[in-house]
């Protein structure tokens, strides 16, 4: 929350890089947990790109491995 207008009360964590400004759900009506249906993560995927790096040869190398895994990732 640095540089920002918010303290961390004003935050919903919903995974590990997920957060939700509560102020924007008391918006949408219902509370804070009318709203949790219409927010959150499904399917989260971590692609360990400095293991890309490290496999990769050349930066074309690493486009390719990554967009391989992008497309697997997008099917998972």
């Amino acid at each position: 929350f640095i540089n920002s207008d918010m303290d961390p009360g004003d935050a919903r964590s919903m995974c590990c890089r997920l957060r939700i400004d509560n102020r924007e759900l008391v918006k949408r009506g219902g509370g804070l947990f009318g709203s949790n249906p219409l927010t959150g993560s499904i399917g989260v995927v971590t692609i360990n790109l400095p293991r890309l790096g490290y496999l990769s040869s050349s930066e074309g190398e690493f486009m390719q491995r990554l967009e391989d895994l992008i497309d697997i990732a997008s099917t998972s």
